[in-house]
């Protein structure tokens, strides 16, 4: 099994806060880090739970670290990550278009231990939800609830990005072990842009497309604001996908149409097995 360890390298940058424990209930008795004398040849053991401000002081961000160490020496602080995935499948789609579906439906056939669906969707609505005092998990599920908060909500998200283009894409793929990641809802170039510059042999574009009909069908309606914002449209043109899934009924069955997917997937398993 694939596992993903961190390692943070740290030296006081000018600026820059200090890493801050979450609370001790989470240090699990481990000291409070400190640097090694010139002496010492193994790193101090740090508590694992950290907030790092990664955007600015008032909006901090935890960060869990798996067998982690605090070491000084570096200039700079850096993220250290231990093997990545087999398969990276990047989907993208309209609302309505099925993609969650689509991707629910292949985590299924592959099973948790090989495949992890990662939403870049979840990291945002958590923090959103955690700064304006809304209900996470109606904004996580599918119904009317998060649809009244969806424009400010885009605009909350570009704000972040515009400051740290892969931020959400880290916090969704943080602690994925398994060998085939199903990234679940990609909505902007800059998203794939991420995934094809951090694992750019594993990366695997997939577009799901219908008509405005069937979306329709499926509760879909126009949108001023959600329907023509970067979130929906910011994949619409310009971009080559490798697979182009088309989920309606007059299209060849789903089964046929993913098999391809399935099989480089469980491909990239067994060779993660090896």
């Amino acid at each position: 099994m694939i596992d993903r360890v961190f390692c943070i390298i740290f030296r006081t940058v000018r600026g820059l806060s200090p890493v801050t424990p979450v609370s001790s209930a989470l240090h699990s008795g481990h000291p409070a880090a400190t640097p090694p004398s010139s002496t010492e040849h193994a790193p101090t053991p740090c508590p694992r739970v950290f907030v790092l401000p990664c955007f600015s002081p008032e909006h901090p961000v935890p960060l869990i670290l798996k067998d982690s160490w605090f070491r000084c020496g570096s200039s700079e602080l850096m993220e250290v990550r231990g093997p990545g995935p087999e398969l990276v499948l990047v989907f993208s789609g309209k609302r309505k278009s099925g993609k969650d579906y689509i991707t629910d439906l292949i985590s299924d056939r592959l099973g948790p231990a090989v495949c992890s669906v990662l939403r870049l969707s979840g990291p945002l609505k958590k923090q959103y939800a955690q700064e304006h005092g809304l209900d996470l998990d109606q904004l996580l599920g599918p119904g009317p609830y998060k649809e009244q908060y969806r424009a400010d909500m885009i605009l909350w998200g570009e704000a972040r990005r515009s400051q740290d283009p892969g931020f959400f894409c880290r916090l969704a793929t943080a602690g994925a072990a398994q060998p085939v990641w199903v990234v679940s809802d990609a909505r902007r170039l800059s998203d794939l842009q991420w995934f094809r510059s951090e694992f750019t042999q594993q990366t695997v574009s997939v577009r799901v497309q219908c008509s405005n009909e069937t979306r329709q069908k499926r509760g879909w309606s126009f949108t001023p604001g959600v329907d023509d914002a970067e979130s929906e449209c910011g994949l619409d043109e310009g971009v080559h996908f490798d697979w182009v899934i088309t989920n309606e009924a007059a299209a060849p069955p789903l089964d046929e149409q993913l098999q391809p997917i399935l099989d480089l997937a469980r491909k990239a398993a067994a060779s993660a097995n090896q």
